[in-house]
């Protein structure tokens, strides 16, 4: 799967008065990154939802959320935005 993933998502470093407990850091980083990750192509997101190509084909046509893309990868997708909707429009699925 190909992730992108700006370093502005990265917290900052703790300040001097006390360190952050370590496991919170860690848990919260890793939520904010799932929820912040580009999923670029079909491929890879109907593999991220465990679904297959023909439903993100659909999901696409039913109005799916898209990031911009470009010739050289044309789908993206932010998996945030994308869990949600999909929350929204196919619990089911």
């Amino acid at each position: 799967m190909n992730y992108l993933v700006p370093e502005s998502f990265f917290p900052p470093s703790p300040n001097r008065r006390g360190m952050n407990n370590p496991s919170k850091r860690s848990s919260k980083l890793m939520a904010l990154i799932q929820k912040s990750v580009i999923i670029t192509g079909k491929d890879a997101l109907a593999e991220e939802f465990d679904v297959s190509i023909t439903t993100i084909e659909r999901w696409i046509r039913e109005g799916i959320p898209r990031e911009s893309g470009d010739d050289l990868a044309p789908w993206r997708f932010h998996r945030g935005k994308v869990s949600k909707w999909r929350r929204e429009h196919h619990s089911h699925d």
